[in-house]
């Protein structure tokens, strides 16, 4: 049973996107051409709590809707929605929130790339195999398609998620829809960079290609008549850990009750599957390929992850952080240097996060540039920024003083300066910058 806790957190979450997108709506609406008043009656129950009562439905709680809202929501959660309407209009009302929430969705409950995903496929059946012919809310609309679980009358549900159990994107097809189809991809690979791990139903060269283009390598075992290839030993676990996205598939479907037969219409389908996708996100035991592998989380390596590598992880030693009391000198170099028996401070580890520490800025609003051999150009922040336009950008993430991240890309410093002045001295001629010499030395402002 869903806790009146977790249901207050999830209305809150809604009700701040809701007041937030109806803002931006109302901001950047185009005005009516008509002059005439179209009438847009508001209801008792607002979009958010609209959409709090779809979501925790699926929380597996209960397995039938009209039960579920006229003895919970109207009984049991009476105080928490003291203006819950009746059934029959609350499923007129569903139709209000289904953009509101597919936007939530992409904006908000959807994880990020982190450049481990995984891919794979399930069939929603909209009815019994025997009933497909006399099936007529999903006439000519749902399909016949043939899965590893068998042949199914209904759709096929195609998603990519990352290794921390989070969804990242969807496609909805009909059941006869191979997973290899270029217009499933189209929409599945825009949020995807880095490696992505498949069964072996998506092996095909020309996908391979395809995603490779564009920044993507498809990873697939290999069938029982095919050659043997080499692959790296990390490619190996990580095609284990395709339980995740099986997972995921199993906790949708017993647990969201994304698949049942009760339907009556299309648009209750499809408000029923958004909102499936959206409990999810809230739920807390999510599998994960790498548990606690998160450097910008822990702030060390997981052993976990150098045991999976084939590491010893006896053999790498804790991260200190800036700052930090590690040791003190020893008795050999306190005797040689005459300082006695002091501390040992970690620095930042790297000169340009000691340059970044001594930039004299009042906020954290500022930008930094570290010029040298080569020069990097970056800003200051609390959480790495990791994401497909960085990845493509050759942004880095580097760990900074005080748990803050340096946000940084390279670019081309005095190398060619100094490349030139080594070859004008090989053939014997020297030039010296006196310009350089008669300028101030560069400031900050």
């Amino acid at each position: 049973m869903i806790t009146k806790d977790k249901v207050t957190e999830i209305f809150y979450v809604l009700d701040e996107f809701s007041k937030n997108f109806d803002a931006r709506m109302q901001d950047n609406s185009l005005p009516c051409a008509q002059a005439k008043s179209r009438r847009n009656r508001k209801a008792s129950l607002s979009d958010s709590e609209i959409m709090t009562i779809l979501l925790c439905f699926h929380f597996n709680s209960f397995r039938n809707f009209k039960h579920y809202y006229l003895s919970y929501i109207r009984q049991t959660l009476k105080a928490e929605f003291p203006d819950a309407v009746s059934y029959n209009r609350f499923v007129e009302l569903e139709s209000r929130v289904f953009f509101k929430l597919a936007f939530f969705l992409q904006i908000y409950a959807f994880g990020r790339c982190t450049g481990i995903s995984f891919v794979d496929s399930t069939m929603i059946p909209v009815c019994h195999n025997l009933r497909r012919y006399a099936n007529k809310v999903f006439a000519d609309v749902a399909t016949n398609g043939k899965g590893t679980m068998g042949w199914c009358h209904g759709f096929k549900l195609h998603f990519v998620c990352n290794d921390r159990g989070e969804i990242i994107t969807f496609c909805l097809t009909g059941a006869n829809v191979d997973d290899r189809d270029p217009k499933v991809w189209k929409v599945l690979a825009r949020e995807l960079y880095g490696k992505l791990f498949a069964d072996r139903g998506y092996i095909s060269p020309k996908l391979f290609d395809m995603l490779f283009d564009d920044g993507i390598h498809l990873v697939t075992g290999i069938k029982a008549n095919m050659k043997n290839k080499l692959m790296p030993l990390w490619d190996k676990i990580m095609l284990r850990k395709r339980y995740v996205i099986e997972c995921i598939n199993d906790m949708l479907k017993n647990t969201a009750q994304l698949v049942h037969s009760r339907h009556r219409s299309i648009n209750n389908f499809l408000m029923n599957l958004v909102a499936a996708l959206g409990a999810y996100c809230f739920f807390e035991n999510k599998p994960k390929a790498i548990q606690g592998y998160q450097i910008e989380k822990t702030k060390q390596i997981e052993n976990r992850l150098l045991e999976g590598m084939g590491l010893n992880a006896s053999l790498i030693p804790q991260l200190a952080m800036p700052g930090q009391e590690i040791g003190y000198l020893t008795e050999s170099i306190a005797n040689e240097c005459g300082l006695g028996k002091i501390p040992v401070i970690a620095v930042a580890g790297h000169d340009t996060g000691s340059a970044v520490v001594s930039v004299p800025a009042t906020n954290k609003n500022f930008a930094y540039l570290s010029s040298g051999t080569w020069s990097l150009m970056g800003i200051e922040v609390e959480n790495p920024i990791i994401n497909k336009d960085t990845f493509d950008l050759n942004f880095t993430n580097e760990g900074g003083v005080d748990g803050t991240v340096r946000f940084l890309k390279n670019i081309t410093g005095m190398w060619l300066l100094e490349q030139c002045r080594k070859e004008w001295e090989s053939v014997g001629k020297t030039y010296t910058l006196y310009i350089s010499r008669n300028c101030s030395p560069f400031g900050f402002y």
